[in-house]
């Protein structure tokens, strides 16, 4: 797919702007990979695909490529930079401690921390840190902050992360300057900060129920209930009931 997208970008407009030559393979797989379990949904009536099996592939093929990530990484060129690194690291840092703190529950209507805990893992890290942590703080799965995580990836690994907005960056400022850059993703972070806040914030939350529910993920996938409140371990419940009790005696 991504050789075919290379292919007529070298015959239409490769001389202006060379885009689909900088993306990675990995947002084209994934997007292979939403054609082809659309495809197994639509015809493995039988459930013949193993999906505990493609599960224990995905997270081997993960290990494997934070191993060659790491491997591969260059400590010349770390240490040669290591002023802008650490700005960049901080800032970062910041931003991303300050989003969950402060604007999480603002924007986030129902199970907040969970799905904000795990937004702060693959900020900090990889999407499997996020995973991680959100298993942390719900191990059993109660709340639906796993499938809004997993829904959210479709439509933002694609274009960020290392996707086509990523890839695209160098070209379009070698081409056009870091002003329009900056531009565009400034109206973004706007656009999104206020539909965040004045739109998905405001939106009203339904009333818990004393009985989980129960959905199913289709082919084969494990059921996961949903519910009211979140189980989690000792040490990440203690820290989700004091960050929860305190955004609700703030709304009071």
């Amino acid at each position: 797919m991504l050789t075919g997208l290379q292919w007529v970008e070298s015959k239409l407009w490769a001389d202006s702007l060379g885009l689909f030559a900088h993306v990675p393979l990995f947002p084209i797989a994934m997007i292979g990979g939403i054609i082809v379990q659309a495809l197994i949904q639509a015809f493995d009536r039988e459930e013949i695909v193993d999906v505990q099996m493609i599960e224990r592939c995905r997270v081997s093929a993960s290990m494997w490529l934070v191993i060659a990530a790491l491997g591969t990484l260059s400590l010349t060129a770390t240490a040669a930079n290591m002023g802008p690194f650490i700005l960049l690291a901080v800032t970062g840092l910041v931003w991303t401690v300050g989003a969950f703190v402060f604007l999480a529950r603002r924007m986030l209507p129902d199970f907040w921390f969970e799905r904000g805990i795990a937004d702060v893992g693959q900020a900090m890290g990889v999407t499997s840190t996020g995973l991680i942590l959100l298993r942390v703080v719900d191990p059993d799965l109660k709340t639906q902050a796993y499938q809004a995580f997993g829904y959210k990836q479709l439509i933002m690994e694609p274009f960020f992360g290392g996707g086509l907005v990523t890839a695209g960056a160098i070209p379009i400022i070698a081409d056009f300057g870091a002003g329009w850059l900056l531009a565009g993703m400034l109206a973004l972070f706007i656009g999104a900060l206020a539909g965040g806040l004045l739109y998905f914030g405001r939106r009203p939350v339904a009333a818990p129920t004393q009985e989980a529910a129960t959905v199913s993920t289709g082919n084969g996938l494990p059921r996961h209930p949903i519910g009211a409140g979140a189980g989690c371990v000792p040490v990440g419940c203690r820290l989700r009931n004091h960050m929860v009790s305190r955004s609700r005696s703030r709304n009071r």
